[in-house]
């Protein structure tokens, strides 16, 4: 806003409306008044001599989501009248009725900081109509995700990945997935048009919302309080009735910390019960956890911190008699040192192999994509794949599929989610990359599970970077490539269910049992699902 004359500064001091000046300079001019008043708003900045018809910015962060929406619309409309030539920038959130925008809104509100207007306008398109109906000739809308991938340059992106070690993505792409940036102009400032992508950057395709089929019930697995609350955590069934879940950070005795304690869940006649392990763990997380033929349980990389990675391999036994969890520590040559990573075990020629794919490191953010090791001595082999490897990613997920492996989703070097399914498929002398058209498209993702039934291929949960397509469960038929959404209904839970950073196990009778899952944000706190729960599969699609 532009700055009057001295002369005109001291006539305008004969106006009531100057006591909302709280600070007069030749330069600045710093005004109280209470936007809900658009009157007194107008008269305060007509007091001190603001250039009406001058190229204005106007920005609001995080301010008009606090004030009753017809309020706060009455300035976006007051504003389109009174400033012909200018642009108004707004910041705020949207989107509240998934799960992270159910958390989201109950932090603001126990903060007794309400979002008064979420609920009105809860998708981008409202805001921007919101815009457009009060007058202004212009708006653009974009998510922060958006914003990020389409106007943001990449040496700009290349430097703030540098400022410090960093490994939150889901908790990034879920706030920026229910905060948006819009721009509406006015006048000459209307042409050429904001939010444009910048030069050389074409941003990412945007998938459309999946169309689900239905609804996958998820109930909890025992009325009891079973187990403490973790993410980034893994678990995998050592017998029909027995799930062990390893490491992770969460909730243990009042305390938020990375967990040390390898817990048991375990299905007794009546109900599940959890059991610590006398075994103790080393604190790491995003490691992988692999059931080996041999009956062992093997662990492979994780991080004790985005600056410490886990190089040594472990081995835990379970003892069907005792009920003990044993883990002998194994050296690798070279060491694995990588995290949100995969690993499967494969079969070729008659011999066996954990087959290791993508993750992070602190030398690459994408390390190298494939690697074998051999289960009988753990030393790395070398292992012919023909074709084509898939590109580089992380926090992708992995199974097992007649002899070789099916890969899935992952995020890419480029940080957007990937919607590739690969197979790694066994021939009589070598394996080969081969991957599967889906129809429709997949929907990208990441920080999922995955599991195969027969010839299905279930995607539970993970991260989309649009709050509008939260991915629910996927069955994928890995003969035709046909896609099968499924949204979860939370109606049986008394909380908001998220469904990545969690770990999942198919049970003998065809059930899916998720274990943890959630995160901590910047903004909102740490937000757990509390107990383990149950997702009753859709039996059609498993024909």
């Amino acid at each position: 806003m532009r700055s009057p004359d001295g002369d005109h500064n001291k006539a305008s001091r004969q106006s009531p409306a100057l006591h909302s000046i709280v600070l007069d300079s030749p330069d600045y001019k710093l005004i109280g008044v209470d936007l809900g008043d658009v009157d007194a708003l107008d008269s305060a900045l007509a007091a001190a001599a603001i250039t009406w018809d001058c190229p204005t910015l106007l920005l609001a962060e995080v301010v008009l989501c606090y004030m009753d929406p017809a309020r706060s619309t009455d300035v976006i409309g007051w504003s389109a009248r009174r400033f012909p030539r200018s642009r108004f920038v707004l910041y705020e959130q949207f989107s509240p009725d998934d799960a992270f925008g159910q958390v989201m809104v109950a932090h603001f509100k126990a903060l007794n900081s309400a979002l008064r207007s979420v609920s009105v306008y809860p998708r981008l398109q409202d805001q921007q109509q919101r815009f457009l109906h009060a007058g202004w000739q212009q708006c653009r809308v974009l998510d922060m995700n958006e914003f990020s991938m389409s106007c943001v340059t990449e040496s700009e992106k290349l430097r703030i990945d540098t400022l410090e070690p960093f490994d939150e993505f889901e908790e990034l792409h879920l706030k920026c997935s229910h905060y948006f940036i819009s721009v509406a102009s006015q006048g000459d400032l209307a042409d050429p048009p904001a939010l444009r992508p910048l030069s050389g950057i074409t941003g990412f395709a945007v998938s459309p919302a999946p169309t689900t089929r239905g609804a996958v019930l998820a109930r909890r697995l025992s009325p009891a309080d079973l187990g403490v609350r973790r993410f980034g955590h893994r678990s995998c069934l050592v017998s029909s009735r027995l799930i062990v879940t390893t490491g992770g950070f969460g909730e243990e005795n009042g305390k938020h910390q990375r967990l040390r304690e390898t817990h048991l869940l375990v299905q007794e006649p009546e109900a599940w019960s959890w059991r610590g392990s006398a075994s103790q763990w080393d604190g790491r997380l995003l490691h992988s956890l692999t059931p080996l033929s041999n009956g062992c349980v093997l662990v492979l990389g994780g991080r004790f911190s985005p600056t410490r990675p886990a190089a040594d391999a472990q081995i835990l036994m379970y003892d069907q008699v005792t009920g003990a969890v044993t883990i002998t520590r194994r050296d690798l040559q070279p060491a694995l040192r990588r995290w949100r990573h995969t690993a499967t075990e494969v079969s070729l020629c008659g011999h066996f192999y954990v087959f290791v794919f993508g993750g992070r490191s602190t030398e690459s953010p994408t390390p190298p994509a494939a690697a074998f090791l051999h289960t009988e001595d753990f030393s790395w082999a070398q292992v012919p794949v023909a074709g084509p490897a898939p590109l580089g990613c992380h926090s992708h997920s992995s199974c097992a599929w007649e002899g070789g492996a099916v890969l899935s989703g992952g995020l890419l070097g480029s940080g957007a989610p990937s919607g590739s399914i690969t197979f790694l498929k066994a021939a009589p002398s070598h394996f080969s990359w081969e991957p599967l058209d889906t129809t429709p498209p997949l929907t990208p993702r990441y920080s999922h599970s995955s599991h195969v039934i027969d010839n299905k291929l279930l995607l539970v949960g993970g991260v989309w970077i649009h709050a509008r397509g939260v991915p629910g469960l996927t069955i994928v038929d890995l003969l035709t490539g046909h896609v099968s959404e499924y949204q979860i209904s939370t109606t049986l839970l008394e909380w908001p269910l998220m469904l990545h950073g969690h770990s999942s196990v198919l049970l003998p009778d065809q059930r899916l049992v998720v274990v943890g899952g959630g995160g901590s944000c910047f903004s909102f706190g740490t937000h757990l699902n509390p107990q383990p729960v149950v997702l009753e599969l859709p039996c059609e699609a498993l024909l």
